[in-house]
């Protein structure tokens, strides 16, 4: 499924390349984004089933592709079309994100679970394998794709509208390949009792979830905190330091798209190779909220080091390197050790979607607060702290990189605590590992699964 997913980095490529208009794009993704995973992704996601969901969701995501050529087609030509396919194009970017991420998060979980069964390999273990060989695989396919896009227009000189309609074809066969594969959903003789739950049970799992369960509102830090951090690292530095710190103008074979993509990159190539690191050698073994550590610092280290560099002038091109890796060190956490974390905390078959949608609703979040936090913090006299951006405006970044700190704090202390709760409720048999009852036949090797609706007299 990693494979099948290389659509998701075509998005971050196609809004980032889309200028002026691509700040309204990212505006609307993000606003429909956030609606769609706290009202449909959970309604759709329980009412088709998981890979019916991710079907849909690609689906969705190759007409905003689509759109994307029609806007570069018609660009400079006719305003009005091109600006109305950015738009409509972003909108269904947003929505079916929100469907495809909790969808997948949905597929991860089944998978993992069904492999454990066919295997009989702890649920656990195969869980946290699986996370980090299907980021290592996305991540992977990232670099290529940016790679790809680097090489072609900047040294093959290839037109904007050839190299979207090569993500129009990837995209295209992405979202095809999708229904090849396993549909574990149909695999359960409750499945139908789930997906006939109430409309409005369904459409509000996300929040009715969040509301009932202790564990998700401390859960749902870590997301944030990565959220966060992302949009300081693409906003600040990508957007402001690059630019200003290696200023590229004595050398005509660089410029900052190329620089910035070049940092991106890197910090792709050092998440992939520490999910497979976590995937294939002895750091498997490292527990999990040891791995969640790991995490938080990566989050808290990059505003503390501006904290102490401040000055743009007094960076250069290592130092820079350096932080998208440690940004790189941060994401292999999150892609890969907290997504098994949201399968095993919340195993329950009515959970699962909830649950998902709450991590993508939350980094969703953060990154938006992230990014109004770096427009909007002004200050009026240029100081260490008081930063000229690039538009000659002056900007405060002294709260915005402690309020990164703090969330990164916050973010592993929530997670230390949803782990020791889910911890005693095992040990109380209040909560199970697994809420299904699994009874494996030799016919054909398939699996059919007895849900058993268990009474949970505490919130596990």
């Amino acid at each position: 499924m990693g494979f099948i997913l290389l659509i998701l980095p075509v998005l971050v490529l196609i809004l980032a390349d889309s200028g002026d208009v691509g700040v309204y794009q990212n505006a609307i993704v993000s606003v429909a984004f956030a609606f769609s995973s706290m009202f449909i992704s959970t309604y759709i996601t329980s009412t088709l089933g998981s890979k019916q969901a991710l079907c849909l969701g690609l689906c969705m995501y190759s007409i905003f592709v689509i759109c994307s050529c029609i806007q570069h087609l018609f660009r400079g030509y006719i305003a009005i079309v091109s600006n109305s396919s950015a738009i409509v194009g972003a909108l269904v970017a947003g929505i079916g994100g929100g469907i495809l991420w909790t969808s997948e998060g949905v597929y991860f979980a089944q998978a993992s679970k069904s492999y454990s069964v066919l295997t009989g390999e702890d649920v656990s273990l195969n869980t946290s394998y699986f996370a980090n060989i299907f980021a290592f695989i996305f991540l992977v396919g990232e670099i290529i794709l940016k790679a790809m896009s680097t090489m072609f227009v900047t040294w093959l000189n290839f037109k904007q509208i050839w190299l979207y309609s090569i993500y129009a074809i990837v995209c295209i066969l992405s979202s095809l390949s999708m229904f090849i594969v396993i549909d574990y959903s149909e695999r359960s003789p409750n499945a139908r009792s789930i997906s006939q739950s109430g409309c409005g049970e369904k459409a509000l799992g996300s929040m009715l979830l969040f509301q009932s369960d202790a564990k998700m509102k401390y859960m749902v830090l870590m997301p944030t905190a990565f959220g966060m951090t992302s949009a300081f690292l693409n906003t600040f530095v990508g957007g402001h330091v690059i630019p200003a710190a290696l200023s590229p103008d004595n050398d005509e074979s660089l410029s900052i798209e190329y620089l910035v993509g070049a940092m991106s990159a890197s910090a792709a190539a050092s998440a992939s190779l520490v999910n497979f690191l976590l995937a294939t050698t002895r750091l498997s073994e490292v527990k999990m909220e040891n791995l969640m550590v790991v995490g938080a610092l990566s989050y808290a280290t990059i505003p503390f080091i501006f904290l102490l560099v401040p000055r743009f002038s007094e960076w250069n091109l290592p130092m820079i390197l350096c932080v998208y890796v440690i940004m790189g060190v941060g994401r292999a956490m999150y892609e890969g050790p907290l997504q098994s974390a949201f399968a095993l905390f919340f195993p329950q078959a009515k959970q699962k979607e909830g649950a998902f949608a709450n991590k993508a609703l939350s980094y969703g979040v953060g990154s938006a607060v992230g990014f109004l936090l770096n427009i909007y913090l002004r200050c009026s006299d240029e100081g260490p702290y008081c930063i000229r951006y690039n538009n000659n405006s002056l900007h405060y970044v002294l709260p915005l990189e402690v309020v990164l700190i703090i969330f990164a704090c916050l973010g592993f202390a929530g997670f230390w605590v949803a782990h020791i709760m889910q911890r005693s409720c095992q040990r109380l048999q209040l909560c199970t590992e697994d809420e299904d009852e699994i009874v494996v036949t030799g016919f054909e090797g398939t699996l059919l699964e007895e849900e058993v609706e268990k009474d949970y007299s505490l919130e596990c």
